[in-house]
Parts: C-alpha cells; sequence; structure tokens
C-alpha cells in the first residue's frame, strides 16, 4: 500500500470523508439510518482500541446523516492515518457481513475498493 505524506493529509482525509458520506447513504437505503449509524459507530469505536489516533478523528451527523470526518489534530503520523482508516473500513465491512451477509459487501465493495486505490496511489 502507498505512503500517506504529511502534505496530502487533509486531502486524503476529505477523500474518507466523501467516502463515509456515500457509504453512509448507500447503507441507510438498504438497512435504515438506525443500523447505518450503529454500524459506523460500532466500527469506529472498535477501531479505536488499536488505533488510537482515530480518536482524533470524529463523524459529525445531521439528522443520522453523515455530513464529513473531522480531523481534530493536524499533525497525524501518515503512516498511522493509513492503517487507522484501512482498519475502520475493514470494522464497517466486517459489521455489515455480520448483520447482512456478503450481498450487501458486494454493493458497497466498489466504494470501499475506490478508497483503497487512492491510498495506494
Amino acid at each position: 500500500m502507498g505512503h500517506v505524506d504529511g502534505t496530502n493529509q487533509q486531502e486524503v482525509i476529505a477523500h474518507f470523508s466523501l467516502l463515509l458520506v456515500q457509504l453512509g447513504s448507500l447503507l441507510e437505503s438498504m438497512i435504515g439510518v438506525d443500523a447505518t449509524a450503529a454500524v459506523l459507530w460500532s466500527a469506529l469505536l472498535s477501531a479505536r482500541r488499536e488505533h488510537p489516533v482515530l480518536h482524533n478523528l470524529e463523524i459529525d451527523t445531521d439528522g443520522g446523516h453523515i455530513v464529513q470526518l473531522q480531523a481534530n489534530r493536524i499533525n497525524i503520523d501518515p503512516t498511522e492515518l493509513q492503517n487507522s482508516l484501512v482498519a475502520y473500513i475493514d470494522g464497517i465491512v466486517t459489521l455489515v457481513a455480520d448483520i447482512t451477509g456478503e450481498v450487501l459487501v458486494l454493493k458497497i465493495a466498489p466504494l470501499i475498493q475506490q478508497f483503497q486505490q487512492r491510498l495506494e496511489g
């Protein structure tokens, strides 16, 4: 996987925020607002256990819809940022698979692949 340097850290966070908005909207249409919020928050709390840098990231919501991911601290280690975002995505995919099976995972896969390609590029 590629390396995220400090110069494009905010770009990665912005891209990840957009991914969450798109992913959240897609999941909401399939499993509802409450279940989507539960999945996203549960995955975040779980990923924070092994990736403390995620304590510096918050999901802002507006009526259940994700607005953006906020970086509360500017100087986040680039490697840890990348690893933590990947861990968070993996957590979301795992929870979606546990709740709904592989059918919905296949529907969200293109968004996940898009973000992973951005990290590798």
